[in-house]
């Protein structure tokens, strides 16, 4: 039989785990066994725990039902937290809801007033909320809606709401990138590459978004320099898989052969169930134009190592590139496709054209 023990034992043995990707299966035990010893308190802290670990290492979804639960205990009289705890962990789940394409725009919009509402009842301003609207615009590919937003998070003062000043200017670096602004976004990307700006996921993120931007307005040693220090980075964490994918194609133009060495490693990442749709349709789509530019500059079918756990796996170990290619474009587009649909609109069937035109 367990008791308080058993649960004290396994949340001292997941504080011991430095890397809070491999902390989720024990938090999700441990949840398990606190639900069961009916420990309301760490059922609670432990879900919140397993957001935070969740969304930012790659597996998002898993945030879903644990924020949902601690949302509806908030409304038990005796429950221990308050709405102010989980506002950080609302505006990840909101943040991340376009992601999504299983989420339909009617469930968005609901999220972003029920968000706006909670923030003003805890007397916090609207300027993280303008933030996460013009994520969304970027997200969604609603250019109106992404520069509105940006206008009014303007109108308002940081509070203890916004995200980090790092993540902020990445956010803006995205902004402009989206809207088409690459000298304003190399500008904005100046003091976070210089180091004055930084934290868990800046400048990572940033270096990951400027790389191919970098490299297509023919700034060649600067795109260099940016691989040479942020592929280090990314390369461990799911998270940054839709920018790996960058990479990748990247490295089709620059460095054909280490495209070919570095694929096999993240071939399955795009099959964890609980990767967002968004970062799946990323890579997939980088990498359907990363092999098409290998077969325009002569590379033949190649043999590699490729995991069980990969649709085109075969035990020969050699690939047909062009099966390849056309493999990861019907997937970008099938999911793209969904979001499109979602979104009311052709954003990513553009974004996918584009992106291939590139290789043409």
């Amino acid at each position: 039989m367990v008791n308080g023990s058993d649960l004290h034992k396994l949340i001292d043995e997941i504080d011991e785990i430095a890397d809070q990707g491999a902390r989720i299966p024990l938090v999700e035990d441990a949840i398990r066994l606190a639900d069961q010893l009916q420990e309301r308190y760490f059922s609670f802290s432990l879900r919140m725990d397993l957001i935070h670990h969740a969304v930012f290492n790659g597996q998002a979804m898993k945030s879903l039902p644990a924020f949902a639960w601690c949302l509806a205990d908030l409304e038990r009289p005796d429950c221990e937290f308050e709405l102010d705890d989980i506002l950080w962990e609302y505006k990840w789940i909101n943040s991340g809801s376009a992601d999504f394409s299983e989420i339909s725009m009617q469930k968005i919009e609901e999220l972003d007033l029920d968000f706006k509402q909670k923030l003003q009842e805890c007397g916090y301003n609207e300027n993280c909320y303008h933030y996460v609207r013009m994520n969304r615009g970027i997200a969604i590919h609603d250019k109106a809606l992404a520069e509105a937003s940006f206008i009014e998070m303007g109108k308002y003062p940081r509070d203890i709401m916004s995200d980090c000043r790092a993540c902020v200017q990445d956010g803006l670096v995205e902004f402009m990138l989206f809207m088409g602004r690459y000298q304003e976004a190399k500008k904005l990307a100046e003091p976070i590459f210089q180091g004055k700006l930084s934290c868990a996921e800046v400048p990572h993120y940033t270096y990951g978004k400027m790389l191919l931007p970098t490299y297509f307005a023919g700034e060649l040693e600067e795109a260099a320099a940016i691989e040479k220090k942020a592929y280090r980075l990314l390369y461990k964490n799911e998270e940054f898989l839709g920018l790996i994918g960058d990479f990748l194609l990247y490295y089709a133009f620059t460095a054909p052969k280490k495209a070919l060495e570095r694929y096999p490693k993240f071939a399955t990442w795009p099959y964890n169930p609980y990767t967002t749709g968004l970062r799946k349709r990323s890579f997939h789509a980088s990498v359907a134009a990363m092999f098409a530019q290998l077969i325009k500059i002569g590379k033949e079918d190649t043999s590699f190592q490729l995991a069980k756990g990969h649709p085109l796996y075969d035990t020969s170990g050699v690939y047909s590139l062009k099966a390849l290619q056309d493999y990861h474009y019907a997937a970008a587009a099938e999911i793209g496709d969904k979001f499109d649909a979602r979104n009311g609109n052709s954003g990513y069937a553009n974004e996918l054209a584009e992106t291939m035109a590139r290789v043409s």
